[in-house]
């Protein structure tokens, strides 16, 4: 079986391009021919697969009888080449996050944009929501800039034109059934060629090491985490924090908020890292911390990573991380959150015991829940099953076209604006049905 992978691909600095090259090399091991299109300028080779740099602005490539596999998400830097190719070819979409709103307002309302933003809202949500949306930009706060973007989430542009869709999480697929009930949905775990940490973890009498890791940004709530440690500092408990990953334009601050807290000897800021030296972090750390709020319903690569290195995690009680088993732990989203993790961070350190117990307990729902040779036989099956049917509907499709061209042109049709408007109407009609 063939598969074009449509994707961001490494060296882009994307979670998708890291999980894309994962899971392309588990495909090919399985036996599956892959070839790569991605809007990475210089991407990065893999064996036995061709790579190739794709705009999505010439016509689409010809992918003779490869089955079209799209992993899309929310950043236009990574995907603004696949909506395009998407629309013309079908096939599956891997739907990182079920928020594309953001993606969508940079493909339409951004300078250069195709346009088309307030129609497709009026389209897919109704007049009263697309007013709804122009009253929050009036005031000076759109949908896309705060937590209303979630009940807008703008997929219906993109799933509009596929077979199916894949997603790794009940919300995202609930969701996305209650909007378009006959698209066929799909559910796997998001996960890595990861062997889990064996060693046991042993603090000792020393600071209890935390870890954020990924992109910095506002929703990640570093604030909090940075609060909760000064607090926790002035009650005697110090604890040092791992900040691993580059730093969004929104966080200029960070530093001086680091200062002004007194956590400048606490606060270890790496920047990004290789991957290698990035998974070494994670294991590092007695517990990872990945808050979310607002959460867009994506999958957080970095906790189903931590998870499967055995490294304790703490979440936010919202979307898939409130899919997450007990060993996870979690606080509440909003003002509360605050509190809930100075006294879940209080209770870790006095009883060191607790972290060790959370390691096994994680290890042991990544071994049976996020393996993953069984996720990619799942993958292959799912693919080999839409693959069959995509092609015939093809095979179909293209005898319809090449009937309708041939009959146009035994119109013999000129140039003249009579003849010409005979054509137009002709397509009009039957574009539907092609």
């Amino acid at each position: 079986m063939k598969i074009a992978l449509f994707t961001p691909w490494p060296p882009q600095k994307s979670g998708i391009a890291d999980y894309a090259y994962s899971l392309a090399n588990g495909l090919l091991a399985h036996g599956l021919s892959v070839e790569v299109y991605t809007g990475a300028a210089t991407p990065a080779a893999l064996p036995n697969c061709k790579v190739h740099s794709c705009n999505g602005t010439g016509p689409a490539p010809d992918l003779s009888d490869a089955f079209p596999v799209f992993q899309l998400g929310n950043n236009f830097t990574y995907h603004a080449f696949q909506p395009r190719l998407l629309a013309r070819l079908g096939g599956l979409v891997h739907l990182h996050d079920p928020v594309l709103h953001h993606l969508h307002v940079d493909r339409t309302l951004a300078a250069g944009g195709v346009g088309g933003y307030w129609e497709d809202l009026r389209f897919w949500y109704g007049p009263d929501v697309a007013a709804d949306c122009q009253r929050l930009r009036t005031l000076g706060a759109p949908p896309w800039t705060n937590a209303a973007v979630t009940a807008v989430p703008l997929f219906e542009p993109y799933l509009q034109f596929a077979d199916a869709v894949l997603v790794h999480s009940q919300g995202a697929a609930r969701r996305i059934g209650e909007r378009m009930p006959d698209l066929p949905i799909y559910r796997l775990p998001q996960c890595y060629p990861i062997s889990p940490s064996i060693r046991p973890r042993v603090i000792g009498d020393r600071p209890l090491k935390l870890g954020v890791f990924g992109w910095i940004e506002p929703y990640k709530r570093l604030d909090r985490v940075l609060a909760a440690m000064a607090t926790l500092r002035d009650r005697g408990q110090e604890m040092e924090l791992e900040l691993c990953g580059p730093t969004g334009a929104t966080m200029t601050a960070l530093a001086a908020d680091i200062a002004a807290l007194g956590l400048g000897g606490s606060v270890h800021v790496r920047g990004h890292l290789e991957r290698s030296a990035f998974l070494a972090a994670i294991a590092a750390v007695d517990v990872c911390i990945n808050l979310r709020d607002p959460s867009m319903g994506e999958t957080s690569a970095v906790v189903t990573q931590a998870m499967q290195l055995g490294t304790p995690v703490i979440v936010t009680d919202t979307g898939w991380y409130a899919e997450l088993p007990e060993c996870a732990l979690k606080v509440p989203s909003g003002e509360s959150a605050s509190a809930a993790l100075v006294a879940l961070l209080a209770r870790l350190d006095a009883n060191r015991d607790e972290i060790g117990a959370l390691a096994e307990a994680t290890r042991s729902y990544a071994s049976s829940h996020l393996d993953f040779e069984t996720m990619i036989g799942d993958y292959a099956g799912i693919l080999g099953r839409l693959a069959a049917t995509w092609a015939q509907q093809r095979k179909v499709q293209r005898s319809l076209y090449l009937g309708v061209a041939s009959a146009l042109a035994d119109l013999a049709l000129t140039g003249s604006t009579i003849e010409q408007a005979m054509q137009a109407e002709i397509l009009r009609m039957l574009t539907p049905c092609l």
